[in-house]
């Protein structure tokens, strides 16, 4: 009989003497095998017709009242879904099966959302449920229990209306489970970007929409049902989508480190599609490490053109190219950024730097950048080479080490033979 039985929800005193259950049964005849369907069409007959039907729906509660509600192996509510995962995504690879939804939902839930989840044998179950009548997951989303329910609250998440997107509730599930970790671009992906080459990049409506500002005005992305949108035409690598929305399920605390490890020819083109998606800090991490990478790139005069025409992409390493190329004159490049690496170097080049361009380089992370500023004192400590103002102030060297110089700046007026401790001050 537990094969067969209903939802323990909807056992109830009303549903047995108004044909709820001779309802319910019908619903499982379009559900399971062949022999399913016809012991629940069965019953069904049965339990319409007037007094017997209410007999044998009272008959059928006070049985099932009494059985053990574990399901068997073979039974519908048990069956789990097969999940598709990478196993070189960071993230969950394997979605457990949650036996009790008890703690699915807050204390405060509608009771008639509670009794739809209670009513449920799984997490599997409760999924298979949304997909067939989605119309209960967004108050589920918003009275759900994220803690202790992370793996079932990001499938439940992948699966969110694009409409109802813009509720804050649902952006905060979204940046909690994104920084725990548990977001899976591959696991029971909705969408696949199809971009250059024939590729797919799975993902998720949801995902995208909630990081990228890009993708909700998109024409048709509403109403778009599962399957592949074109992201051609670009004229950018595969592997550049494919770091961009990877850059999209990771914690904030991964995301900084996320260009180190990318081929360092592809960080203008990440750079462009992150701007072009609204990723504005993938696209500054991309702008700092071209300008920290500027020694691994071979660019020739001839290039300097199109590389300054990426200025709004790149801003900071465009405006690094710029003093190259002024210093550099009718010469080559190559000489003046090898002669960055060094400590001498360092310090003549310094010297030929506009107070604009300082503001800019005080913040690089190479020897160059270093050279700007004394530690922890930021950018507020400009070197001009002794004899350039830059915001009211008068600027003096001070070496320390060997041969690399800082600079700090003092107000005008202000005896160069002040005492030199209180650095950091104006």
């Amino acid at each position: 009989m537990t094969d067969y039985a209903l939802n323990s929800a909807d056992y109830t005193w009303k549903n047995a003497l108004l044909w709820g259950y001779f309802s319910e049964h019908c619903k499982k005849v379009a559900e399971g095998n062949l022999k399913d369907r016809v012991v629940h069409a069965l019953i069904a007959v049965v339990e319409l017709l007037p007094i017997v039907g209410q007999i044998a729906s009272i008959f059928e509660k006070i049985i099932t009242a009494n059985i053990d509600p574990t399901p068997h192996s073979h039974s519908l509510h048990n069956r789990n879904i097969s999940v598709n995962t990478n196993q070189d995504q960071k993230g969950p690879t394997n979605i457990p099966n949650i036996p009790s939804l008890n703690k699915l939902l807050v204390d405060s839930a509608p009771k008639e959302l509670a009794e739809f989840v209670s009513g449920c044998a799984s997490g599997d179950d409760l999924v298979e449920k949304l997909k067939k009548d989605p119309c209960r997951l967004f108050s589920i989303i918003q009275n759900m229990n994220v803690e202790g329910n992370e793996p079932l609250a990001a499938r439940l998440l992948y699966r969110v209306n694009p409409n109802d997107l813009e509720d804050p509730v649902v952006k905060n599930v979204e940046t909690t489970l994104r920084n725990r970790g548990m977001l899976n671009r591959t696991c029971e992906s909705t969408i696949s970007l199809h971009v250059e080459g024939s590729a797919l990049v799975e993902a998720h409506k949801s995902i995208l929409a909630l990081e990228s500002p890009y993708f909700m005005p998109m024409k048709g992305f509403k109403e778009f049902q599962d399957g592949n949108i074109k992201m051609e035409g670009m004229g950018l690598a595969p592997e550049v989508y494919q770091r961009v929305v990877d850059y999209l399920y990771l914690p904030d605390e991964k995301r900084k480190d996320v260009v180190s490890t990318v081929n360092k020819e592809l960080l203008l083109q990440m750079a462009q599609l992150s701007s072009y998606w609204g990723v504005d800090e993938l696209q500054k991490l991309c702008d700092d490490e071209l300008c920290n990478s500027l020694g691994e790139f071979n660019i020739e005069k001839s290039d300097m053109d199109a590389w300054l025409d990426q200025s709004e992409i790149v801003p900071k390493f465009t405006k690094l190219l710029g003093f190259v190329n002024r210093v550099a004159g009718s010469g080559n490049l190559e000489p003046i950024i090898s002669q960055m690496q060094t400590p001498g170097g360092v310090a003549q080049l310094a010297a030929k730097c506009t107070p604009e361009e300082i503001e800019v380089f005080a913040t690089l992370k190479t020897a160059f950048g270093k050279a700007f500023c004394l530690p922890g004192a930021g950018a507020e400590f400009f070197a001009v080479g002794g004899k350039n103002h830059a915001k009211g102030y008068v600027v003096e060297p001070l070496f320390f080490g060997v041969d690399i110089p800082c600079f700090y700046r003092r107000s005008r007026g202000q005896s160069s033979n002040s005492n030199l401790k209180g650095y950091g001050s104006n």
